[in-house]
């Protein structure tokens, strides 16, 4: 049990509750009324927001579509979306959600976990994921590092606050962890690998949430789709580059960036942030190339700090 497929499984069982099942049916509908370009438009300004505020990036990219009323390019799409009045309902369950993930986040720092979803009681398959997901955040050591770090000097939240305003919005990116070597300071330095590694932890299991509720991670079967695989290790972070066999990343209709790569039960998760594909030169589909790169969460939970070695 890792964090990631604690957070996956959630996911997969928010729709046992009357908001997220409700959510997921409203999108579907909204996408089945909307033109292909419509649609796309809508999809596409999502996943640009979606970096580290889950849910809250559905309120977010109607703002953005707002602002843009009077795009010249993009008027007529942009109104075909707007005038679509799920849509406002769509934003009011999702602030729903949004609420009730990061309390659960929230909570599951502070050692709880959370008895309801909103005004309903848990399912019991949701609840046992809540407490596995508390129990790996336990393992993790995020909690006990942030206490021994920060008791000493009140003073150091303040580094923390400066951190997150300074950071990159992708978790453990290549800024993030020059900015952290970059500190000549020892104790800063300690400061800002807990501020990361508590950011991280928030944002990568909201997100891993989402994606798995909405079915847009990408599911890879190890034996079946994937023709290479290349690993590396950089200071502690697992990266990987596929090569997948034809059609595969392109059957997924609409997609996210989490990945969940399936081998014989061993489930390894991760994101990915560079697509390259390519075709034939008669541009069959049945012939192109799909690279992807990414980073693999760690398998295991156990002391965190000890696995990055920034």
């Amino acid at each position: 049990m890792s964090l990631a497929h604690s957070a996956f499984q959630i996911g997969k069982n928010l729709n046992k509750t009357s908001s997220g099942n409700a959510f997921k049916v409203m999108l579907e509908t909204i996408e089945s009324e909307l033109s292909t370009v419509a649609w796309d438009t809508y999809f596409k300004t999502f996943l640009r927001e979606i970096t580290n505020i889950h849910y809250w990036s559905f309120i977010k990219t109607y703002e953005i579509l707002e602002h843009n009323r009077n795009n010249d390019f993009l008027s007529a799409t942009i109104k075909e979306i707007m005038d679509n009045e799920k849509i406002l309902e769509l934003n009011k369950l999702a602030k729903i959600i949004a609420k009730e993930i990061d309390d659960l986040i929230n909570k599951i720092t502070r050692g709880e976990v959370p008895v309801s979803f909103g005004n309903e009681k848990l399912h019991v398959k949701l609840k046992r994921n809540y407490n596995d997901l508390k129990s790996s955040y336990n393992r993790s050591g995020i909690s006990r590092y942030l206490f021994n770090t920060f008791k000493v000097n009140s003073d150091k939240m303040q580094l923390m606050e400066t951190y997150e305003i300074n950071r990159s919005k992708t978790a453990f990116s290549k800024e993030n962890r020059k900015f952290i070597q970059n500190e000549p300071d020892v104790q800063t330095k300690s400061s800002y690998l807990g501020a990361e590694l508590y950011l991280s932890f928030k944002e990568i299991v909201s997100r891993i949430i989402l994606e798995s509720h909405l079915g847009i991670a990408l599911v890879i079967d190890a034996k079946k789709d994937i023709n290479h695989r290349f690993n590396r290790e950089i200071k502690g972070i697992k990266i990987i580059r596929l090569i997948l066999k034809p059609n595969i990343y392109f059957a997924q209709k609409n997609r996210g960036f989490i990945i969940l790569i399936k081998n014989n039960g061993y489930n390894e998760y991760g994101f990915f942030n560079q697509i390259r594909y390519s075709f034939d030169s008669d541009a069959n589909l049945l012939n192109h190339k799909c690279q992807l790169k990414g980073y693999l969460f760690p398998t295991e939970d156990i002391s965190l700090f000890d696995y990055f070695k920034i």
